[in-house]
């Protein structure tokens, strides 16, 4: 995936921080893989796409696409993080649009206003 203009014109062009690699490990978490199913339709192991995967949240936040989001928290695991972190890509063009169907949407909106809440108590003391 290369920069794209961002779905805000105001914003301009968005320099996409991932690696083709990280944005596909993040694109097939949002569509409802398993690290597992990830690593074999790439034939590599499973611990490269956690690798990948922790990467590519590491340059979310470092990029401020994930602002206010603190490395620590993992909503309970990594999982959420990744999840997460392909929706914030997503929003921001770094990767496909995730489609998502009703039940899907709603877990999605679930999840980020769980972080939005988590963050809001965590930044401010």
């Amino acid at each position: 995936m290369t920069n794209r203009e961002s779905d805000h014109p105001e914003q301009g062009v968005v320099e996409n921080p991932l690696s083709p690699s990280q944005q596909d490990a993040l694109w097939k978490v949002g569509m409802g893989l398993s690290d597992s199913e990830i690593a074999a339709s790439n034939g590599i192991s499973p611990e490269t796409v956690r690798n990948y995967l922790a990467t590519a949240v590491q340059r979310l936040v470092a990029h401020q696409f994930m602002a206010g989001y603190e490395t620590g928290f993992t909503l309970g695991n990594r999982r959420g993080s990744s999840l997460y972190a392909a929706i914030v890509a997503a929003e921001h063009g770094l990767i496909p649009g995730i489609p998502v169907d009703e039940h899907r949407r709603q877990e999605l909106e679930f999840l980020k206003r769980y972080v939005q809440h988590r963050n809001s108590h965590t930044t401010n003391p």
